[in-house]
């Protein structure tokens, strides 16, 4: 009788619709973990009021960059320069402000130098058919150098301007919902998401099938430059300063919101936009919850190192035993 139960079990965890749906569950119950483990820890201060409103601040701009990110993602790419266009976008925006203390003018430099960033990085990847890899760690590089050059490691740009009214928390949930719902439309109902999913499914057969490699590159980028336009602007008016430092863990917080959302690191068509909300919310609860529990910044980056590790091995396991024979 237990033999036939275990077996049943087996059988029963083993089912396709069974496996989706775990998988599907894992990302939203490793949030509430998080979120419980750090009430326990810190004694319910990361459950105050007062933090919690100070985690969805932060969690949107994470969100918004990460969503129109998961095109790119989607594709079996990478942009890890994300951070340092974030940190440009600003620095670009908040000299504009100062100049003509207009939060338009400045709202429209952070979305121009954005989108034209992310541009060039498309453009690099498509036409010159480099490695997205290589293309962003060199352009990462190239982009926090000007930062530093424009100004320097220690100083800072303060926005000489009053831009208090327009951080307000229910603006920017209405930007994130805004661009979260243009983002599942474009990437769930439209031509450009979902050949996305078919290139990072396999890019070959995407190309035998008439997709313009080239042309998804080139729009992909440009839906991840707009969000972080937006992120940028939203940053700007959430700190009133950009320094060389601004957004500097950005980029692998995008990457980490992706892998604890549920995002395949090889993209295809098991990406989805829900994973870049949900993981964006989780990484924001982890690195607050840490930094309330009074972690150093070496301690903060190296648990999330580890964690990254564990979770992209888990996946790596799991995809190799769906392709090895049975």
């Amino acid at each position: 009788m237990d033999t036939r139960r275990k077996n049943n079990a087996l059988l029963f965890l083993k089912n396709e619709k069974v496996k989706n749906t775990i998988s599907n569950l894992l990302p939203v119950i490793g949030f509430v973990f998080i979120i419980v483990f750090f009430g326990i820890m810190t004694k319910g201060v990361s459950l105050s009021p007062f933090n919690i409103k100070i985690l969805i601040n932060q969690a949107i701009v994470v969100a918004i960059i990460a969503t129109t990110a998961t095109f790119i993602f989607s594709m079996g790419a990478f942009d890890i320069s994300i951070g340092a266009v974030t940190c440009f976008a600003a620095v670009v925006g908040a000299i504009a402000a100062n100049a003509t203390k207009s939060p338009i003018v400045m709202f429209a430099m952070c979305m121009v130098s954005a989108i034209a960033l992310s541009l060039m990085n498309g453009f690099c990847i498509a036409f010159l058919k480099l490695p997205s890899f290589i293309v962003t760690l060199a352009t990462m590089n190239i982009i926090s150098a000007a930062v530093t050059l424009v100004i320097g490691t220690t100083d800072l740009i303060t926005l000489e301007m009053d831009v208090d009214y327009l951080d307000q928390i229910y603006i920017k949930i209405i930007v994130l919902i805004v661009v979260m719902l243009l983002s599942v439309i474009l990437f769930d109902f439209t031509k450009l998401g979902k050949s996305n999913k078919i290139i990072g499914g396999n890019q070959t057969v995407a190309s035998l099938s008439g997709i313009s490699i080239t042309k998804n590159i080139l729009a992909t980028f440009l839906v991840s430059g707009i969000g972080i336009g937006l992120g940028a602007f939203l940053l700007l008016v959430r700190t009133g300063s950009v320094s060389s430092q601004t957004a500097s863990s950005m980029g692998f917080d995008i990457i980490m919101a992706m892998v604890l959302g549920g995002m395949p690191i090889s993209g295809g068509a098991k990406s989805k936009i829900t994973a870049a909300l949900i993981g964006a919310f989780t990484i924001t609860a982890l690195n607050n919850g840490l930094v309330i529990m009074g972690a150093s910044v070496g301690a903060l980056q190296a648990i999330r190192g580890v964690i990254f590790l564990i979770i992209i091995t888990l996946m790596l396991l799991n995809q190799r035993e769906k392709l090895l024979p049975r």
